[in-house]
C-alpha cells in the first residue's frame, strides 16, 4: 500500500523541472529497479500458455543480436509541380469585413481573411460539385462512404502509408465531407506549409 500510494503521488501532474520527492522515488526502485521483467500475455481461453514457455521465449530472444534498422527510404512527393499558373481576372478587397477576394480565370475563388486567433496557423476550406445535391437516390449511404474513404484511401500515385511518409514531419491535417451542396475540403496547416497543404488537396482532387 505505501509503494502504491508513492507512486500515485508519482503519476500527480508535474512542471518541467520538478523532481519527485525521494519517497516517491523509493516506491518506484521498489517495484521496478531489482525485480524481474513483468510480462503480460493476452489471449482466448482456450489458448493455454504456461509461464515456462513464456520464459523460455523471452530467454532464445535474448540470445537473437539485434541489427540497426535500415533507414527509411525517402518518398518523393509525386504531385508537387501545381501546373501552370492561373491568372488572376478579379481581385477585390472589403475592407470593413478585412476580406481579400480573388477569382481566376477557371472560375476559381478565393476568400481570404487574416486573423490574430491562432498564430502562424491557417485554416482552409474548399468546396467543389454539388455535394449531397448530386447523389444518386439509389445509392443512399454513398456520401458516408466517401467522407471515410475519399482522404483515407491515398491516391492514384501513393498509397495512404506513402502519403503519411510524406506528411510527416509537416504540420497539416485534412478531412473530407460531403455537405447537401458541395463536397468540402477542410484543412488546418502552419503557415510554412500552406504550399504544400495546397498540393495535397489538389490531388485528392484530381487523382484520389
Amino acid at each position: 500500500p505505501a509503494a502504491a500510494l508513492g507512486i500515485g503521488r508519482a503519476g500527480r501532474q508535474m512542471d518541467i523541472g520538478d523532481t519527485l520527492p525521494e519517497a516517491d522515488l523509493a516506491a518506484i526502485r521498489a517495484l521496478w529497479g531489482q525485480s524481474s521483467p513483468h510480462i503480460f500475455f493476452a489471449g482466448h481461453p482456450d489458448f493455454h500458455l504456461r509461464s515456462e514457455e513464456i520464459a523460455e521465449v523471452l530467454k532464445a530472444s535474448r540470445a537473437v543480436p539485434l541489427e540497426r534498422s535500415a533507414a527509411p527510404s525517402s518518398i518523393t512527393f509525386a504531385y508537387a509541380d501545381p501546373g501552370p499558373v492561373g491568372s488572376v481576372v478579379r481581385d477585390e478587397i472589403v475592407q470593413d469585413l478585412d476580406l481579400h477576394l480573388s477569382t481566376f480565370a477557371n472560375g476559381v475563388r478565393v476568400n481570404f481573411k487574416p486573423t490574430a486567433f491562432e498564430a502562424e496557423t491557417v485554416l482552409i476550406r474548399v468546396r467543389v460539385g454539388d455535394g449531397q445535391t448530386s447523389q444518386p437516390r439509389d445509392q443512399p449511404g454513398l456520401n458516408l462512404l466517401a467522407a471515410q474513404a475519399l482522404t483515407g484511401g491515398g491516391v492514384q500515385r501513393h498509397s495512404v502509408d506513402q502519403l503519411r511518409e510524406i506528411l510527416a514531419g509537416h504540420s497539416i491535417s485534412i478531412g473530407f465531407d460531403v455537405e447537401a451542396d458541395s463536397c468540402v475540403f477542410t484543412a488546418r496547416c502552419s503557415r510554412s506549409d500552406l504550399a504544400f497543404c495546397l498540393r495535397v488537396i489538389s490531388a485528392y482532387l484530381v487523382d484520389a
